[in-house]
């Protein structure tokens, strides 16, 4: 069952972040069955076209949200890179051969951002690449492309 508490304090924390730009849609929360699911988007908070490094509002996000999860130590944090299936241009091929490359780099940023600077608990962070294999939207369009690219940041209880 989820802690209701724990939902309201990661609630807290996106509208902290959000208040002053409501307009946009950076962030969505979901609730599933027993795990709470924050949904950023990468390109517009996060990261540039073809960089893994976390852009400062996307820093800023991310600091708000450890703050919400800090203390949460019952709770694991899962954190998901997805890409579009636009293949990786030329001048990233080298880096990045294909979107797995690119995905899990970007979850791992936001892994490392969540320790280093959020100060929460290696232990409880794990970093995965789903590439464009779980997309939200078809892909046909930009719009469609623009929300399977995203970072996925799940609350999960300790087993």
């Amino acid at each position: 069952m989820i802690n209701k508490i724990s939902y309201f304090a990661l609630c807290l924390a996106f509208f902290l972040v959000f208040s002053c730009v409501s307009k946009n849609k950076y962030v969505e929360l979901e609730n599933r069955m027993n795990e709470t699911q924050a949904q950023l988007e990468e390109d517009k908070i996060l990261f540039e076209s073809g960089s893994v490094k976390v852009k400062p509002k996307g820093q800023e996000v991310l600091l708000k949200l450890a703050d919400s999860f800090r203390d949460r130590e019952d709770q694991k944090i899962a954190v998901e890179g997805h890409t579009d299936n636009v293949q990786i241009g030329s001048a990233l091929l080298d880096r990045f051969p294909t979107n797995w490359e690119l995905s899990a780099a970007r979850a791992t940023a936001v892994v490392r951002f969540l320790q280093e600077k959020g100060n929460i608990a290696p232990e409880r962070l794990t970093a995965s690449g789903f590439s464009f294999y779980r997309p939200v939207a078809t892909n046909e369009t930009p719009e469609d492309r623009k929300q399977n690219r995203r970072i996925e940041i799940i609350l999960v209880p300790e087993r």
